[in-house]
């Protein structure tokens, strides 16, 4: 009987606190259609507080939702991305998961946050990723996969092309991110560019153990990219090396067979060796996490070994430091 009766004064107060905070917002609704948008702002701050101190994470989190929104749309891109940060706050001192109503608060304050240039927007994708990764009790240093998808969404929509595709890179999305590369590649890259745009991605997705989304992305390229197959019949035979030492790429990490690795390689040095000098590094990773390699602890050996090396290029030393290649691409951390 107690328990019933706690249940529906706990009830009662949700409903209660909720009716507050509706009014609560329609005064500051009111407000900022007054112009009174550092009025507003400071209101937004203290009941966030007043909220947060009340362990209202919940309501906080709405609160500063809603202003940053608020504030944004209206072009008031200092307070709004002062709120928006707020509100990653609330979403860490709350606990709360990555899950449908999370991501949908991060996309309402990510979409009006997206084609600003200013440090804050930068902070604040820094910030919800390093909440996303360590939520739910489920560490991932990088960043939950579906947060880098909401961000990737909508800064690929701003045509923010380098954002987006580093963002992809970490989400499960491969399909979007190859129709990403497509555009990217049509509207700003050199033909001669065509297979380096899809190769780096394929490659850095195989790094972090994204199978799946590596197929996808290299297969929706090669589908819509409108330079690459003007006969679909010629499939696998694409006219770029790299695009055909990816396709059996694939085939090797599909039956874990080192030697076909390491003579796959060996086939395509000339073409591996000179068109990013990132390769070397990323194919070790890919050995280490696909065939069983060691990595190595001061410098390479066997076979394999020697191969790498010679990829990397005499000059370069057993350094894993990663290069950016001087292109419209570039790198992704790899750890």
């Amino acid at each position: 009987m107690a328990s019933s009766s706690n249940n529906s004064s706990s009830s009662s107060n949700h409903r209660a606190n909720e009716t507050r905070l509706t009014k609560l917002q329609s005064k500051l609704a009111a407000t900022v259609e007054r112009g009174s948008f550092y009025e507003a702002h400071q209101m937004y701050r203290s009941l966030y507080h007043r909220f947060a101190q009340q362990r209202r994470y919940r309501d906080a989190l709405v609160l500063s939702v809603d202003g940053a929104v608020t504030l944004l749309t209206r072009e008031q891109h200092t307070s709004g991305a002062d709120l928006a940060l707020l509100s990653v706050e609330a979403l860490k001192s709350g606990e709360f998961a990555v899950n449908a109503e999370t991501l949908q608060w991060i996309a309402q304050v990510f979409d009006p946050f997206s084609s600003l240039d200013m440090l804050e927007r930068q902070r604040y994708i820094q910030s919800v990723v390093e909440w996303s990764g360590k939520s739910d009790n489920n560490e991932t240093p990088g960043g939950h996969p579906a947060v880098h998808k909401v961000l990737a969404d909508r800064l690929w929509k701003c045509k923010n092309y380098i954002e987006a595709r580093y963002h992809f890179i970490h989400s499960d999305d491969g399909a979007s991110c190859g129709c990403l590369l497509v555009e990217y590649s049509t509207r700003l890259g050199y033909r001669g560019e065509i297979d380096l745009f899809i190769t780096q991605a394929v490659l850095q997705y195989l790094c972090l153990y994204k199978t799946q989304p590596a197929y996808d992305c290299f297969h929706v390229y090669i589908e819509q990219h409108p330079d690459i197959l003007d006969d679909k019949s010629t499939m696998p035979c694409y006219p770029f090396p790299l695009l055909n030492f990816i396709y059996l790429l694939f085939i090797a990490i599909e039956h874990r067979t080192l030697t076909v690795f390491i003579i796959l390689c060996e086939i395509y040095k000339p073409v591996l060796s000179t068109r990013d000098p990132c390769y070397a590094n990323y194919l070790e990773r890919i050995a280490q996490l696909f065939f069983g390699v060691e990595a190595p602890r001061r410098q390479r050996g066997g076979l394999l070994g020697a191969l790498i090396d010679s990829l990397s290029g005499a000059d370069q030393s057993t350094s894993d430091d990663i290069t950016p290649p001087t292109t419209l691409l570039h790198t992704v951390d790899l750890d």
